[in-house]
């Protein structure tokens, strides 16, 4: 599908490029601003191998080590019956694109805005990258470099290679009684060379949180601007960047030591690793195991987000999801920790819709840095269920009173003497 839309200014009834026939120009002055990248593909996408299949989507494959861009062939299923998600990729073809070795997650980023013109599209971009790469030595993206460098500074500082995947916005006809959200969709399509200088417009006018209104059509499925870029990589504290790509120290401009990263202001600086605990999704079962987390990993460095239920109990926890992982699994006891809390709040008593849908396997650490157990996350399981029963009371009686008598049940004198139940009545299990 290739917009009318010129590419650059984006104005309607603009003309396809004669030879690529994947984006459109309204002028010679557009076309010509755009020519220095759009030609690193132009001949490629005209002269492309067939599709592999009808499943099989055009995605742009951004090296770390070439000065070009490439064009791959990515299989995906679009019905995957998950709400608010485009569908299942080839994570086999991901990971051999973008891994170094096994150790090695995945994020993805969706983008619906272009921030270099302030206006915001029919359509998403994706972006597929290694979860750390602030931290892991990761080079700078030398493709997507030599492609934004001809218009302007590149403000999002990409580093290692990605992939990048468009997704369609589609709207049903509305029909009486039918659900709003359910009249939305979202589905991957191809990359076209409109898309390309998408990915430009956005390391060009990168914002990390924009503050602005959802198209209706995201808002209608539940989406959040926050929820649409989770986890992008902070870099760390520095002075600015050397020749040779590496981090300066903010200590007198010696290189930082690979993988390591400044404090996040969580007590837990020192500590080259701590213990944190995995929720599995109900695919494995829901159960839960202990993991080394090393200081350099993204939930310690100020990625997720702090269960409101454990703050307010004294033992504040950070979750953060799997991104790789895109199967449609839900997570109960993630779920549960990441209730709201705020009587004020028409939500009071429910998680998130993120924290609802598509969650599968979630990350936990103590936000002091100390070590965090199975035991730990068992009782505030417990004490979430036994919570969500005053809730429903609450919510049965329906005032303002209720939920402040009920608030009063998340005290951390009350966890202490509820964990005590819990073991001597053997409702929480040890490690």
């Amino acid at each position: 599908m290739v917009s009318n839309k010129c590419a650059v200014c984006w104005k309607d009834d603009a003309k396809r490029c004669g030879t690529c026939k994947s984006c459109s120009y309204c002028s010679k002055e557009c076309q010509k601003s755009d020519w220095q990248s759009h030609k690193l593909l132009c001949k490629t996408i005209a002269t492309e191998p067939p599709r592999p299949s009808s499943s099989h989507l055009r995605a742009i494959y951004f090296p770390d080590d070439k000065q070009a861009p490439q064009l791959v062939w990515i299989h995906c299923s679009p019905e995957n019956g998950i709400p608010m998600d485009p569908g299942l990729v080839d994570m086999a073809l991901l990971r051999k694109l973008t891994q170094r070795n096994e150790a090695d997650t995945l994020s993805r980023t969706k983008v619906w805005r272009n921030n270099r013109l302030k206006k915001e599209t029919s359509h998403m971009i994706e972006f597929h990258y290694r979860d750390n790469f602030y931290n892991d030595g990761s080079r700078s993206t030398a493709s997507l470099n030599a492609v934004v460098k001809p218009h302007g500074p590149e403000k999002r500082d990409w580093r290692g290679p990605l992939v990048v995947l468009a997704i369609l916005i589609e709207r049903a006809e509305e029909s009486e009684g039918a659900d709003e959200a359910d009249e939305a969709s979202l589905n991957y399509r191809d990359m076209t060379l409109a898309d390309f200088r998408s990915v430009i417009d956005y390391s060009l006018g990168y914002e990390r949180y924009p503050d602005t209104a959802l198209p209706p059509a995201l808002a209608a499925m539940g989406f959040q601007n926050l929820s649409l870029e989770p986890d992008v990589p902070t870099p760390p504290p520095t002075e600015g960047k050397r020749d040779d790509g590496q981090q300066k120290s903010s200590d007198g401009g010696k290189p930082a030591a690979a993988g390591v990263s400044a404090s996040n202001g969580n007590g837990d600086g020192e500590r080259e690793s701590i213990m944190g605990v995995q929720l599995n999704c109900q695919e494995q079962g829901s159960t839960m195991c202990r993991i080394k987390v090393a200081r350099t990993h993204p939930i310690r460095n100020g990625q997720g987000e702090v269960s409101p239920i454990s703050r307010l109990v004294g033992m504040p926890l950070r979750l953060r999801k799997n991104q790789e992982r895109f199967a449609d699994w839900g997570n109960q006891t993630a779920c549960w920790m990441m209730v709201d809390v705020d009587i004020d709040n028409e939500a009071w008593g429910f998680a998130p819709m993120q924290w609802q849908l598509h969650i599968n396997n979630v990350l936990a650490v103590r936000e002091d840095g100390q070590d965090l157990t199975v035991q730990n996350v068992m009782d505030l399981h417990c004490f979430c269920a036994d919570f969500l029963d005053v809730v429903q009371d609450a919510a049965e009686v329906g005032t303002r009173a209720a939920r402040e008598e009920a608030m009063e049940f998340l005290t951390p004198e009350n966890y202490q003497r509820k964990i005590q139940e819990y073991r001597t009545n053997s409702l929480a299990f040890g490690d």
